[in-house]
């Protein structure tokens, strides 16, 4: 019997590596978890603070609504409503930094979980701790760990469910187990695509257990859709987060977009357009090593393969992020890590089978550098560190997100419109941190994530991963512009196409153009107004 069979026939549970040590905790995880999130810690965009305004919105007494009186769901996650209301009620202001502390925390226990799970499952102690550093090291759990939306919440929560289906008795906790999935759903409802992968594994790995024993876990998530569904039926009218109806893809484009996407998995920086190269090539090697040890000798981690698939068919579906850091891909990354780790340990096994064992300890001193260089190499690109953040204010922590353009202008936009009377509509793409700091303005969402005139109205060829985006709003005819001219706002600000001096037949003038770092953003008002907010 080979080193790698002894440990996979070992109990559940029972894992020769033994339980890590404090040290360990801190060499392998918490040290250089919290190193890469200071590298990444910068990147932050302004979507939070839509989740903050209905949050804001709800502390006044004016219900879950973006605009006062206006039923619509624009936050995807109802758990992380209840963090950004905790968040507006805590004194001293500085709501974002508090935002991104929570997904810090959440980072934080995700890859807690992540090293219970390595350090669980039967393999050799060395492995366990390659295991936690690449984990620990990975870009794309870094920057969800500071990007202040729901990321880490999911992947704590999924990879909860999977730690103790994979290496605890989950039968003696099965109401439990179904807790956490009901919340996993609750921090985001496309979590429902890895959980029902992973109770139709459990269909294959339980096969000593009946049918309904085997996945009565997964009824803690059915009980979340429903709940979740009936909720947002009866309260907005619509059974799914408007988001989704504003980056509703066609699905050709989507699987596109989404392989893409995935493709940023193998080089674990996210979604930046990385090219594929040898040390992809070798990755996805490891990976296909790792599934066929889970499909001969380490079962019960067909629970973690299980997340890799379903969260692979929502990106599918969905086409993906614009979000730099790649955050659709952290639920499925620690899966992937530890299958990749497993795969390690394949080819170590052959090769000592093959070589010997004194040769075979090469291949295997070589595939944990592997992994290791998968976390470490692509760190190269990362160029958000914490040390360039010129405050921890709400303006200060945007103005240094360090997305292109973006990030001024979603600082700059309230100094900008801070003359527009309170009770105006000002229509823009760029609606959170402008309609965080403005309460008393109606905000025009173009992209349509809080507005569902436009995100039922406008075409399947108009959607993107980050919304409705129609460049020829101006025009009248347009799905965008219709809209536009129905609500009349007092302020129409955009930085896409080119700037025209007249807009929406006529009714709307160029009023003022700004630059914000490397864009422009123009200002539209009535074309018989005065003009807006001198400079």
């Amino acid at each position: 019997m080979s080193l790698l069979e002894h440990r996979a026939t070992a109990p559940v549970g029972d894992s020769s590596a033994g339980r890590p040590s404090p040290l360990e905790w801190i060499l392998c995880l918490y040290l250089p978890f919290l190193a890469v999130v200071a590298l990444t810690f910068a990147a932050t965009p302004d979507d939070a603070f839509i989740t903050l305004r209905f949050a804001a919105n709800l502390v006044h007494g004016y219900g879950l609504a973006f605009n006062r009186g206006v039923h619509v769901q624009g936050f995807t996650s109802p758990l992380d409503l209840v963090v950004a209301v905790v968040a507006y009620l805590l004194p001293g202001g500085f709501t974002l930094l508090k935002m991104k502390i929570a997904s810090l925390i959440f980072g934080l226990l995700a890859i807690r979980e992540a090293g219970m799970t390595l350090f669980g499952i039967a393999i050799p102690r060395w492995a366990s701790r390659v295991g936690c550093l690449t984990v620990a090291l990975c870009p794309v759990i870094g920057f969800a760990s500071g990007n202040a939306l729901e990321t880490t919440l999911e992947m704590w929560l999924l990879m909860a469910v999977a730690r103790r289906l994979v290496v605890t008795d989950w039968r003696r906790s099965i109401g439990g187990l179904a807790g956490i999935s009901f919340a996993a759903v609750l921090a985001r409802p496309d979590a429902i695509a890895p959980l029902a992968c992973m109770a139709l594994a459990g269909l294959l790995i339980e096969r000593q257990e009946s049918i309904l024993h085997r996945v009565s876990w997964f009824a803690g998530a059915l009980l979340a859709v429903v709940v979740t569904v009936a909720a947002e039926l009866a309260y907005f009218g619509s059974a799914l987060p408007n988001t989704y109806y504003a980056k509703d893809l066609p699905l050709g484009r989507a699987l596109r977009y989404g392989a893409t996407y995935l493709d940023s998995l193998l080089q674990p920086v996210g979604y930046i357009g990385q090219q594929l190269n040898v040390v992809t090539l070798l990755e996805a090697l490891l990976l296909l090593a790792g599934t066929w040890a889970v499909c001969t000798r380490f079962a019960r981690c067909g629970y973690l393969l299980a997340i890799i698939v379903g969260q692979a068919l929502f990106v599918l579906k969905s086409g993906g992020d614009w979000m730099i850091g790649g955050r659709f891909l952290a639920p499925a990354a620690i899966p992937f890590i530890v299958l990749e780790v497993l795969g390690a340990l394949v080819v170590a096994d052959v090769s000592s089978r093959w070589l010997g064992p004194r040769a075979g300890r090469s291949p295997a001193m070589a595939s944990a550098i592997l992994l290791l260089a998968t976390s470490i190499i692509p760190l190269n690109s990362v160029h958000t560190p914490a040390w360039e953040i010129s405050g921890v204010d709400d303006k200060s922590l945007l103005a240094s997100g360090q997305y292109p353009q973006l990030s001024a202008l979603w600082a700059g936009l309230p100094s900008v419109l801070s003359c527009v009377a309170p009770g105006s509509t000002v229509a823009t793409s760029e609606v959170g941190y402008l309609g965080f700091v403005r309460l008393d303005l109606r905000m025009l969402d173009l992209r349509g994530l809080t507005d569902s005139a436009i995100a039922r109205s406008a075409p399947d060829s108009l959607k993107q991963p980050g919304g409705v985006d129609d460049p020829e709003w101006y025009e009248s005819t347009s799905p965008v512009g219709a809209v536009l001219l129905r609500a009349k706002p007092s302020v129409i600000v955009e930085f896409e196409p080119s700037p025209e001096a007249l807009a929406l037949g006529g009714t709307y003038r160029l009023a003022r153009t700004l630059v914000f770092d490397r864009g422009s953003v123009y200002i539209y008002v009535p074309v018989h107004a005065p003009g807006i907010c001198p400079a």
